[in-house]
């Protein structure tokens, strides 16, 4: 197990605590191979932490694939330059294209540089895993996680991830409960199959799957923020973070006043959820967003959004509207009256996100989505991938991550969970 000690020189960094890392986007210039743009980004990855490897928290690779074994070979070459560069932070590879030009990008956490922190480097089952501490918090960084392609159902496949999941958790003292943001790539995500119960769809039943694995948890906190996106290849991967509870620290889950929490939709809008005599259909558990705060700032992780009002689907067929009515939708989210709803004092408005990802149906739309979000939030870190929503009828789908400043509160303690 590595133990490494982190430490900056002068004034405390502008971060507070372990949950407020540096979000960083790459993308290597178009090269002659696959494996030449997976170096180039790297070395760009490396010369934004000034080579300092251990300021990596967790790398995501996007890119294209041409079915599971074309998958496997891309995905070895990464793990193969990862492992010669000296990087050996946790990481994920998902089948999903970047836009154009790029072939492949890269998303990173880091380390602020002049943060003191201290970072350990462990492995289960063959995943390597982060876990930093700074100050009074601790926090669990897992990417990567999957069972594979062994299981050919997608609940053994979902069961496996979640597994997977679940162990380096209690490794670490922590449950399902702990988790702040998560995210899970299905590939075939909207794929449907006969059973002998009716119409099954892979995303619910990797929502059946997530329900039974979140059943032997406590969330005194709500379900974590999540995305639940298609992949074009890999079987099912599981990304998450999680955070150690403590005094003085708050999690709080919030609802949007323009959607119906996610974990409350009703049964009709769950596919294969209106059979009468076949077994019972879980809801998405997730939160639109979560809050993580420690009194003076934190950070609002947005779920994914799409354009949905109430629990329906709004501008059906319409890239435009969908796009415009997402960005409402995050606007009204992380509003400072919807945060102040939710007893979180901000100081003002928040700001652009310090990062944000956008999920695009069609290949063709990707600039178009592109365009409406730096209007929208300006030129900020940020992915555009083609991916597969969890509904046929929806064709964007949005996260990000906002940063917050918080009133001083005197006399009021946050509580944790």
């Amino acid at each position: 197990m590595a133990r490494l000690c982190l430490t900056g020189s002068g004034d405390w960094p502008r971060i507070v605590s372990v949950f407020e890392p540096d979000y960083q986007a790459v993308f290597p210039s178009r090269g002659r191979s696959f494996s030449a743009e997976l170096s180039e980004g790297l070395d760009l990855l490396l010369a934004r932490v000034d080579g300092k490897r251990d300021r990596i928290l967790v790398v995501t690779f996007f890119a294209a694939t041409d079915g599971n074994r074309n998958f496997g070979v891309k995905k070895r070459a990464a793990a193969g330059l990862l492992s010669r560069t000296g990087i050996r932070a946790p990481w994920s590879f998902v089948a999903q294209p970047p836009a154009p030009p790029s072939r492949v990008s890269l998303y990173a956490e880091t380390i602020p540089s002049g943060a003191r922190a201290f970072l350990r480097r462990r492995h289960w089952g063959g995943f390597p895993y982060s876990v930093i501490e700074s100050g009074p918090d601790r926090m669990l960084f897992a990417a990567g996680l999957t069972g594979g392609l062994r299981p050919r159902d997608m609940a053994g496949r979902s069961r496996a991830a979640l597994e997977a999941a679940g162990r380096i958790l209690a490794r670490e003292g922590l449950s399902a409960g702990d988790i702040v943001r998560q995210w899970n790539y299905l590939e075939g995500i909207i794929a449907v199959r006969a059973s002998r119960t009716g119409p099954c769809q892979n995303y619910q039943e990797f929502n059946d799957s997530r329900r039974d694995f979140y059943s032997r948890s406590a969330f005194a906190a709500g379900y974590p923020a999540a995305t639940g996106i298609g992949a074009r290849d890999g079987g099912v991967i599981v990304d998450f973070r999680a955070l150690a509870p403590r005094r003085g620290l708050r999690i709080v889950p919030l609802s949007n006043p323009l959607q119906k929490d996610a974990h409350r939709y009703s049964r009709h809008v769950l596919v294969g959820g209106d059979g009468a005599d076949g077994p019972a259909k879980s809801a998405p558990l997730f939160e639109r967003a979560k809050f993580v705060g420690d009194g003076t700032s934190g950070l609002v992780y947005i779920s994914g959004t799409a354009a949905i009002r109430d629990q329906s689907t709004a501008g059906a067929g319409d890239t435009a509207a969908q796009t415009r009515i997402t960005i409402e939708n995050i606007r009204r989210l992380v509003s400072a009256g919807n945060l102040r709803r939710h007893g979180i004092a901000v100081r003002d408005d928040t700001g652009p996100p310090a990062y944000l990802r956008a999920y695009v149906r069609r290949g063709r739309d990707l600039g178009a989505v592109r365009a409406a979000c730096r209007r929208a939030f300006g030129d900020i870190p940020s992915h555009f991938v083609r991916a597969d929503i969890c509904r046929d009828d929806l064709l964007v789908e949005i996260e990000g991550i906002v940063r917050v400043k918080l009133e001083k509160t005197r006399g009021k303690e946050g509580a944790s969970r």
